[in-house]
């Protein structure tokens, strides 16, 4: 952002820094509009659906921390959105326009947002660009985040992709109480939770394969990459 857009900076001096934000100065993250938007045709497929359906299976763990206890700045409203009203869809492309000071950077898909996220009052969507084989969970959590949180914090979209992407078994043996968050889900699963040994998918919109580990949950699948 800040080698395309040419802004004045300080040098890179924590003191300077710091000084800087005495007199009122904003770090640039404040002062530039990002915008994502979805270009081309919008598909509904079993690789969105696998997604969403994994987002609302661990929603209760993902904006929690480690002892369980939500984190700050939520919006709850919004997390209840994710939960009854989201969907996912392939596109062709994500484009994303930065605009600071008047000044607005456009960047095609191959430098840009894997996915965006689109609102409003009655529905949350999702849109995935439909060329990448494997999703990546930084630019889905970043995307979550910047929903759900009303000031996000740098490390948030890390720890939710690591939350998205992991295995239940590894996020449990890093202290994560797996269990007691999603104990109400569970309980309304009648028919037993499959893991699906490891295969490769056709994607038909542009003949590429992925891998993934397929959880088959009430009639629902969740999709774990690896």
């Amino acid at each position: 952002c800040a080698i395309d857009l040419q802004p004045f900076l300080p040098p890179n001096e924590p003191e300077l820094t710091k000084l800087y934000e005495k007199f009122g100065a904003l770090w640039l993250s404040e002062c530039v509009k990002r915008t994502l938007v979805h270009k081309g045709n919008i598909a509904v497929s079993d690789r969105g659906n696998k997604l969403r359906d994994l987002i609302q299976y661990r929603l209760d763990m993902l904006f929690v921390n480690n002892r369980g206890e939500k984190m700050e700045n939520l919006d709850e409203k919004h997390v209840e959105m994710l939960r009854t009203n989201l969907s996912a869809y392939e596109v062709d492309s994500i484009q994303c326009q930065l605009t600071f000071q008047k000044k607005t950077i456009t960047f095609d898909s191959n430098n840009s947002s894997s996915c965006a996220l689109e609102y409003d009052k009655n529905k949350v969507v999702l849109y995935v660009q439909k060329h990448i084989c494997a999703f990546d969970y930084i630019d889905i959590a970043s995307e979550l985040a910047r929903f759900v949180f009303k000031k996000p914090f740098d490390t948030v979209a890390h720890t939710i992709g690591d939350k998205l992407a992991s295995p239940l078994q590894t996020l449990k043996r890093r202290g994560i109480p797996v269990d007691r968050l999603l104990r109400h889900k569970k309980q309304n699963i009648h028919s037993t939770i499959q893991m699906i040994e490891q295969k490769p998918i056709l994607n038909h919109n542009n003949n590429h394969y992925y891998h993934e580990n397929d959880v088959k949950i009430n009639g629902h699948v969740a999709t774990n990459h690896r």
